[in-house]
């Protein structure tokens, strides 16, 4: 694939991507339009034009929040449903001009601008918590009269879809022409967004008190979010005042950040010491791990991934295979790593949905802690393997994080039960006792019992007693009750009657119960109409004869500022050993199939400095199979 522009030619996918990259970071807000499309024999041109706004560092600039429209032009070639060769013509001179690397921008010259400009007005902003008044770290968006976002210098950007947003290290000032200025204000998923419009005149200064109100207050339950996965790319120019604001902004207890490797590139996050950072404190954990690796192309997850947390040393190699070079070995195995981490008293959790052709492996064998669901974040999420795993009688918590920097609200809460530690965080989160989202919080309990690994062992065919409780900040579509990795009851809105009418469909009966949801609404009057917290709490008995395990999962079809739609999934509740005979069959089956497949590439297309390690690599494959064919035949 090859990229040819009026500067500079680029060969291969990585350094396609390392260009697209940097592209996105510099414009995290793109917006294509296509004016001309053309499409003949294995040939497909486009005329389009590319608006967006300058949020990230480009070509050695830091962020200036200009907006920028530039014009292009862009032919593929086809052949077999894949782009081949890509050539593109964009005008960047004109994009550099309006960054302003280059002279020629838009730099007001006339002299009504030039006094336009020396009659900007000064907003200056102070956040708090509203109840103690405690000053807060937040992420703001400031909109001009112009309609364009407003960023101060130097400020580190929020990263990722969505809105544009900076941090805001408790306060902010940003100078904006007359007119009306609309401020958000948003921390983490448990505090409300706050949005307030003003109107400014010529040479001025407004000073604002920005009062932030929880809507939630899970850590007065012992609920401590934390995300589990995160690197900062090559790209990122001030790893160390991110790496302060990230937990305090997204308002995360825990964060863990990770080395990695892929060739030779220097991610910033590679510079932090393993283990315990010195920014950490004891509102705000920050650990140093690892992410062990292995691509068996250059961007497909080939073994897998996996996250070693809270270890004391590097556990050699990070990476392995084409991540590490095009002759580097397809070795050693995942759970080499695992046991490394293990010895060392860490913990390993598996990443990406349980991708990867040696997780069922590592499952199995009882070296995963927990699973990393929705993650990456770009990925909708994906239950399927967990399903499957939760099926063959693996008890798997659910853990999540959002990979390339916090770029989501993405968090795991875990009920500590008791003071909050990261040791005892980590503890609890290894029994189960875990619930994974993006604002919406749930309470699931069955026969009393909340989600852990411990086995709640059910006898005989029953019905059992379900209790689930939800908040959330926006609106939730629908709340489903999981059995054996299928739907057995769905609660959600009375499409006729408004949010505060809500039914229960049972699956295997139809029976529909009305539920009662209770609205708090928020006291803060710069928050919009309508913006309220949804409490509902339910009761019901299930037939669960001979089932597993049983969860809870939400959805809402609102996105918030990241521009993703609401979720959230608790862990299990194990009601039996495993599902029944045939359930646990075919989840078995799956795997044997894709063990099969992997057996096969480590057979005939996988890469070994020697015969030793080919047979080691297939004893471990081996024992898998093992395992699953059992599970196929009991």
């Amino acid at each position: 694939m090859r990229r040819i522009s009026s500067t500079t030619s680029w060969e291969g996918r990585t350094r396609f991507h390392a260009l697209w990259s940097a592209f996105q970071e510099g414009f995290p807000s793109l917006h294509f339009r296509i004016n001309d499309l053309i499409a003949e024999e294995d040939r497909v041109a486009a005329r389009l034009t590319i608006t967006g706004v300058h949020g990230g560092p480009f070509s050695g600039v830091r962020a200036t929040g200009r907006p920028i429209e530039i014009d292009g032009f862009v032919c593929f070639r086809i052949r077999s449903g894949k782009i081949v060769e890509r050539w593109a013509v964009l005008d960047e001179f004109r994009l550099l001009q309006q960054i302003g690397v280059l002279p020629g921008g838009p730099r007001r010259t006339s002299v009504r601008a030039r006094r336009e400009e020396r009659l900007m007005a000064t907003v200056r902003g102070t956040i708090v918590d509203r109840a103690s008044g405690r000053p807060l770290e937040a992420r703001v968006r400031v909109i001009s009269s112009t309609g364009n976002s407003v960023i101060p210098r130097e400020a580190v950007l929020k990263v990722g879809g969505g809105e544009p947003f900076f941090y805001a290290d408790r306060s902010f000032a940003v100078d904006v022409p007359r007119g009306q200025v609309d401020i958000v204000v948003e921390r983490g998923t448990e505090y409300r967004s706050l949005r307030r419009t003003l109107w400014v005149h010529g040479k001025e200064t407004n000073d604002l008190d920005l009062p932030l109100e929880r809507w939630a207050e899970p850590a007065a339950r012992g609920w401590y979010a934390g995300n589990t996965h995160v690197h900062y790319s090559e790209k990122e120019t001030a790893p160390e005042a991110r790496l302060r604001l990230d937990p305090r902004v997204e308002d995360l207890p825990v964060l863990i950040v990770s080395i990695l490797k892929r060739r030779d590139l220097p991610y910033a996050s590679n510079a932090f010491p393993i283990g315990r950072h010195p920014l950490s404190t004891h509102e705000h954990v920050i650990d140093v791990g690892e992410e062990s690796r292995h691509n068996d192309e250059p961007w497909r997850i080939g073994l897998g991934h996996i996250m070693l947390v809270n270890i004391r040393n590097l556990v050699e190699p990070v990476s392995r295979g084409i991540l590490v070079d095009d002759s580097s070995p397809d070795y050693p195995p995942l759970v080499d790593a695992c046991d490394a981490a293990r010895a060392q008293g860490g913990t390993v959790i598996w990443c990406h949905n349980a991708n990867g052709m040696e997780a069922p492996i590592a499952a199995a064998l009882g070296r995963l802690h927990a699973l990393n669901l929705f993650d990456p974040y770009w990925m909708d999420p994906e239950y399927e393997l967990w399903y499957a795993l939760l099926n063959c009688g693996i008890r798997l918590p659910a853990s999540t994080g959002s990979d390339w920097f916090v770029c989501s609200a993405n968090r795991v809460y875990v009920d500590v039960g008791a003071s909050f530690s990261y040791e005892n965080w980590l503890a609890r989160l290894r029994e189960g006792r875990t619930t994974v989202t993006n604002g919406p919080l749930l309470r699931l309990s069955v026969e009393g019992a909340a989600p852990s690994n411990d086995l709640l062992g059910l006898r005989g065919d029953r019905r059992a007693s379900i209790a689930l409780e939800w908040e959330s900040a926006q609106p939730i579509d629908r709340i489903e009750i999981i059995r054996d990795g299928e739907v057995c009851a769905t609660i959600a809105p009375e499409s006729d009657s408004g949010t505060n009418a809500w039914r229960i469909a049972h699956a295997n009966t139809g029976v529909n119960v009305k539920v009662s949801v209770s609205m708090a609404a928020s006291v803060d009057g710069g928050s919009p109409a309508g913006q309220l917290a949804e409490r509902g709490t339910f009761r019901t008995d299930l037939d669960v004869p001979e089932a597993g395990w049983i969860a809870a999962r939400a959805w809402g079809a609102r996105r918030d500022s990241y521009g993703h739609a609401i979720w959230a999934h608790t862990s299990p509740i194990y009601l039996r050993a495993r599902p029944p005979a045939a359930t646990v069959r075919a989840a078995a089956d799956l795997f044997l199939g894709r063990l099969s497949l992997a057996t096969e590439w480590l057979g005939h297309g996988a890469r070994f400095d020697n015969a030793a390690q080919r047979a080691r690599m297939l004893q471990v494959f081996a024992e898998g199979r093992d395992h699953f064919t059992r599970l196929a035949r009991s």
